[in-house]
């Protein structure tokens, strides 16, 4: 049964940093490597003993490079564009829970939250060395899975995956592991 005690800590791993780089249709580029990683609070509301109302509040550290190995346009060296991000990000969902065996148990999710995020950001060449700032507010809208571990008496450990949009930006496949602390 889903419990009414705000005391879940959450984490997980995705696709870091502030939604892709745009670079036109034309310009050859490289994702060296793009991670995040987050821990955040969960509350959860039951409504019946298998759907619940679901609050998520989420601080995020992110890192992404992007290698475009032919420059852009007139700057034909290789450009290297290196982001560290930090985000907090807000969602509220329902979250349906269905017995499976003994005592695990498996959860469909979906919801709706907004993501604000803001980066440092480099721009490496040959002949370029310059940085900056980016700040977004992103929407966005979530769907996940996950299998219900019973860990000790009063605790429990969920492991899912969910599929974050974000309208106009991309998609972000997500993996992690929940910990209820109660």
């Amino acid at each position: 049964t889903p419990s009414a005690e705000p005391s879940a800590t959450t984490g997980g791993t995705g696709q870091g940093g502030v939604g892709p780089v745009s670079l036109g249709g034309s310009v050859d580029y490289d994702i060296r490597h793009s991670s995040e990683v987050s821990l955040g609070v969960v509350t959860t509301l039951p409504v019946t003993p298998r759907l619940a109302v679901e609050g998520r509040v989420a601080f995020a550290y992110g890192q992404s490079l992007y290698v475009l190995p032919e420059g852009i346009d007139i700057l034909t060296d290789p450009i290297d564009i290196d982001l560290q991000s930090r985000s907090l990000e807000a969602e509220l969902g329902l979250r349906l829970r269905q017995p499976l065996w003994g005592k695990l148990a498996g959860y469909l999710s979906a919801g709706a939250g907004r993501r604000i995020a803001r980066a440092d950001m480099s721009l490496t060449s040959a002949l370029l060395d310059t940085g900056g700032q980016i700040t977004e507010h992103q929407d966005f809208f979530a769907v996940g899975a996950g299998v219900d571990l019973p860990v000790l008496a009063r605790s429990r450990a969920a492991l899912g995956t969910a599929v974050k949009h974000y309208p106009g930006i991309g998609t972000s496949l997500l993996l992690g592991v929940d910990i209820s602390l109660r």
